[in-house]
């Protein structure tokens, strides 16, 4: 019985390690999909926007990904930039993954399902 109980121990901690591991990927992902501004402003705006994303929670990273670099086929998002000032030099860029809405339907379930069974695991005592 203990072997299979430290069998069991060392499982559910590597569950752990990989949801610790995708929720610092979906942090990435989400502070960095997009930046757009003044070129003396960019690396203030990206390290708000890490800080941002560092304080926020699974289920919140998720509903965020979703949201804003999941785009659906024949979504239309606005351009950056659209900024009428010509005596500053600014850049932008987003990066979207796109999907169909069938693909993007099935992956919010799943994601939810994942957020659900891991604060599931936190209830356990």
């Amino acid at each position: 019985m203990p072997d299979l109980q430290r069998e069991v121990h060392r499982l559910l901690g590597r569950c752990l390690l990989r949801l610790q591991q995708y929720e610092r990927l979906l942090k990435a992902l989400v502070a960095n999909h997009e930046l757009a501004g003044p070129m003396h402003s960019l690396e203030g705006l990206r390290d708000a926007c890490i800080q941002d994303a560092a304080t926020k929670t699974l289920g919140t990273l998720i509903g965020r990904f979703l949201d804003d670099n999941v785009v659906t086929e024949g979504s239309q998002r606005e351009i950056l930039g659209d900024d009428t000032t010509t005596d500053v030099i600014s850049f932008g860029f987003r990066l979207n993954i796109q999907m169909t809405v069938d693909d993007h339907a099935r992956t919010r379930d799943s994601l939810k399902e994942l957020v659900d069974l891991r604060n599931g695991w936190s209830t356990i005592s």
